[in-house]
């Protein structure tokens, strides 16, 4: 439980702000948002921008970023190469192996599939960096 006291929060609170930068860039409309939802067939986007969803994402990408921090420090990288392939084998064996037999059993567009977890890459990548840089 002292392990959990002792994080470094400012570097959670940067990397969840990191990560919320990516992700709205990633499904604006200057990158993938229009093909996403074009994809996911989303008519009506408002619902999207709710507070209680947003809200909801807050704390999902605070969480995230809370329990990287935690593989951060058990797995001790020795360098930020180590921090990033951390990310990545986080990502291939917990989100890209669940989205993807999620996406199956939907039977959802491989090109949907692939802009979700290109960017919970890109995200995880990049919160992996700043929480190994600010220990």
């Amino acid at each position: 439980m002292i392990g959990f006291i002792i994080n470094n929060w400012l570097s959670i609170l940067l990397s969840s702000s990191a990560g919320i930068i990516v992700s709205a860039l990633w499904y604006s409309d200057y990158l993938f948002g229009k093909e996403w939802r074009n994809l996911a067939k989303l008519k009506n986007t408002e619902d999207l921008k709710s507070p209680v969803n947003l809200l909801i994402m807050l704390l999902v990408i605070f969480i995230t970023a809370l329990v990287l921090k935690r593989f951060i420090i058990i797995s001790n990288p020795l360098d930020y190469i180590s921090a990033i392939k951390l990310a990545i084998w986080l990502w291939l064996g917990f989100v890209a192996t669940y989205a993807v037999g999620e996406f199956i059993s939907e039977k959802r567009p491989m090109k949907l599939l692939a802009i979700d977890v290109s960017n919970s890459l890109v995200v995880l990548v990049i919160m992996s960096v700043i929480l190994y840089r600010i220990n």
